[in-house]
């Protein structure tokens, strides 16, 4: 137990267990590893190993499973990076770490950070297993997911990172045309991803409704980001810029959040599936945002769509990196 909550402090996570099952989750959880919460040592184990480049069949020993740990400690050199690291980081919605069946409507999107769930009505969307890399989706198809906790509320700046593809682009109608998310705005209509143009209308943390068109095209697997602060707002495409200006208010408005929905009347609904939602209340670094790209794209085997150049095009981050 020493050993795993020397681990657990070197690395970030809570530490001070006093059952080696609980370190390892501590551990499992900093790393993002999937599958938890665990009960023996020896899973928690192979979700780690697994996590840091494994791809072996998992091991029927701990002493196995360590010594490819101690030998492999990120399959590159270093600590993994991971989305936890980031201080701003206020929530974060993972498909693949939800545990409910294949093919059926999930009641909660869980805040893997906080407590910041998104819960569904009348529309729920469903989770599907083994679509991007081997890893589950939030499928929405005319669905939402509503959040009423305040989320973002007063922020003073925010950026928000989506691994996003949809049926359409253009789409077929405005009944299928919503954003990722909805409802983080004060400037009084909310976006479109993309709309029955092609155009992508965002207002993430805005008092105005930016717009643009991105070449390359959203039915397929996207890492997409939004940042707003004051005198700049943001937007890019794997990686790559697809809008800048330096004419920006900040305005999170104090309504309900939605994911997957418009936040205006009935219609507006993201068609498509969603992997995995980053919410901050800051806007990032060059490096920062760097990061999470690079973490995002091998996690989810998206590296090819990074620019050449990028920092992480060949391998993913590492603390300290």
């Amino acid at each position: 137990i020493a050993g795993y909550n020397a681990w657990a402090t070197a690395i970030g996570a809570t530490a001070g267990h006093t059952q080696n099952i609980a370190a390892l989750n501590a551990i499992a959880t900093k790393l993002a590893a999937t599958g938890g919460p665990f009960t023996t040592d020896i899973a928690a184990l192979n979700a780690i190993a697994n996590k840091l480049g494994d791809s072996s069949p998992d091991y029927a020993l701990t002493i196995d499973a360590l010594n490819y740990i101690a030998a492999n400690p990120s399959a590159g050199g270093g600590t993994p990076w991971v989305p936890t690291d980031l201080s701003s980081l206020v929530a974060l919605y993972v498909a693949d770490r939800q545990t409910t069946a294949d093919n059926v409507t999930i009641p909660q999107i869980t805040d893997w950070k906080g407590t910041a769930h998104f819960t569904s009505g009348a529309f729920w969307p469903t989770l599907v297993y083994n679509v991007l890399n081997g890893k589950k989706v939030f499928r929405f198809n005319q669905d939402l997911a509503t959040n009423a906790t305040g989320l973002m509320n007063g922020a003073t700046a925010g950026s928000y990172f989506a691994v996003v593809k949809v049926t359409g682009d253009p789409a077929a109608s405005t009944n299928t045309c919503g954003p990722t998310l909805g409802g983080f705005t004060a400037s009084g209509t909310d976006g479109h991803f993309p709309f029955t143009d092609g155009t992508i209308y965002e207002a993430f943390g805005s008092t105005t409704r930016q717009s643009y068109n991105p070449v390359p095209l959203l039915t397929s697997w996207r890492i997409y980001s939004v940042h707003s602060a004051a005198g700049d707002y943001r937007a890019y495409l794997d990686g790559s810029p697809i809008f800048t200006t330096a004419t920006n208010t900040v305005g999170f408005g104090t309504g309900t959040r939605y994911m997957g929905r418009h936040s205006t009347g009935t219609a507006n609904y993201l068609d498509g599936d969603v992997a995995e939602i980053s919410i901050l209340n800051s806007v990032m670094t060059t490096t920062e945002r760097q990061k999470m790209e690079g973490y995002l794209a091998h996690t989810y085997g998206l590296a090819a769509n990074l620019p050449a150049g990028h920092p992480y095009k060949s391998s993913p981050p590492t603390s300290g990196s």
